[in-house]
């Protein structure tokens, strides 16, 4: 359902057109109202330059009507004001969303490595200005309007497992332009990862600020992730173990890049929502033909049995650790620094690889994979048993 509000960015100010990662500030603004639910958006006192931008075909921003206005006075409120020069992220401007009186954002307590992105920013009340306001008429008075204080919104995003500061900034300088990319691809980076995962995410962050500026979209990488998905279930089930398990490092990276390239441009879509469980059925796929290719070759005796603990481990933490989520508002790896540093060593696609390359090393793959059933289920029954203390024994915190 679209918000009872008129979404304004403001496409005169210098710095609109400004890119980041791939994307001009006005363009990202249009891509964060369509996630937010908005139809429609007005684009206020636009330049040729501006509507030349946004006359181009964008996907990622293909069901949000844009209307050109130079004036709204007769526009009836309430209105959701954005500068187009002022980075500003979706969870700023969900909380104006809210708001039911004249009200701007500020930002009391900005981290200190944004602190040179944010010289010449304009202060309200004193305070740092982030951009964005809510108003009943276009013609607010700021003399009489209420403070948002970004510094105090929830800092952590279950999507990504993180604690971050609300993220905005004003179109950086040329020479700030890197810093400004930083701050956005660590902002779509995912918390509490697995140990082979910290290995990967400095590949994934290379890769994805590289594909930025080309026309390759994450729906693009998923769809050649998941034939590489199945191409490696064919070398399992062939018994070519050495490229299906290097494919599957290289599956492992790529499923990473497409989720971070997705948030970094705000191109996430409801097939990307979908792409986990599609993951999940061509890990499955894999254990099962390496179960499979062991148990017709004679290596390894109740290679079902194994491939079928690996599954079954891994079904039942996903079933034993939702209560968790639904008591704390966390995902359970995120809940203490116990289920943190399991999150690093349990049972998990990227920790099977890891153990399965040992074991191919080693001359030993037969038991490595006997290892990693047994292991899946290791990890289910911790899970099991910190979900029934959590759930039981600590507060509820929603």
């Amino acid at each position: 359902m679209e918000p009872e509000v008129t979404a304004v960015v403001l496409a005169s100010e210098p710095g609109s057109l400004v890119r980041l990662c791939g994307v001009s500030m006005l363009d990202r603004h249009l891509r964060v109202l369509q996630r937010l639910g908005f139809s429609t958006a007005i684009i206020w006192n636009a330049t040729p330059e501006v509507k030349a931008e946004l006359e181009t075909v964008s996907s990622a921003r293909g069901k949000i009507r844009i209307e050109f206005i130079s004036d709204l006075a007769q526009r009836p409120g309430p209105f959701l004001i954005i500068s187009g020069s002022i980075y500003c992220e979706s969870r700023v401007l969900a909380a104006l969303l809210k708001c039911s009186v004249a009200t701007v954002t500020i930002d009391t307590n900005p981290p200190k490595e944004r602190l040179s992105l944010l010289d010449g920013t304009q202060r309200f009340q004193g305070e740092l200005a982030c951009g964005a306001r809510w108003a009943d008429s276009f013609s607010i008075d700021a003399n009489n309007s209420s403070v948002l204080d970004v510094a105090r919104l929830p800092a952590y995003i279950g999507s990504i497992r993180r604690t971050i500061h609300p993220l905005w900034f004003p179109a950086p300088s040329p020479e700030n332009l890197p810093l400004a990319e930083n701050l956005i691809l660590n902002a779509a980076t995912k918390g509490t990862p697995d140990f082979p995962a910290i290995l990967h995410a400095p590949i994934e962050t290379w890769a994805t600020r590289h594909l930025c500026p080309t026309r390759i979209t994450p729906n693009q990488l998923t769809f050649f992730t998941g034939i590489l998905g199945i191409l490696i279930t064919i070398q399992f089930v062939r018994g070519h173990w050495w490229s299906g398990l290097l494919m599957a490092v290289a599956f492992g990276i790529l499923d990473g890049v497409d989720g971070k390239l997705a948030r970094v441009k705000v191109e996430t879509t409801e097939l990307g929502k979908l792409e986990h469980y599609l993951d999940h059925a061509f890990e499955y796929s894999w254990w099962l033909a390496i179960a499979w290719a062991l148990g017709a070759s004679g290596q390894l005796q109740h290679a079902w049995l194994f491939g079928v603990l690996v599954i079954a481990g891994d079904l039942l933490g996903k079933i034993v650790t939702r209560p968790v989520m639904a008591h704390t508002g966390k995902p359970s790896h995120d809940f203490s620094r116990f289920e943190q540093r399991l999150r690093l060593i349990g049972g998990r696609r990227n920790i099977y690889i890891v153990l399965l390359l040992i074991g191919l090393l080693a001359g030993k793959l037969p038991l490595a994979f006997a290892a990693i059933g047994c292991w899946s289920m290791v990890t289910a029954v911790i899970q099991t048993v910190r979900s029934i203390y959590i759930c039981c024994f600590t507060p509820r915190l929603v």
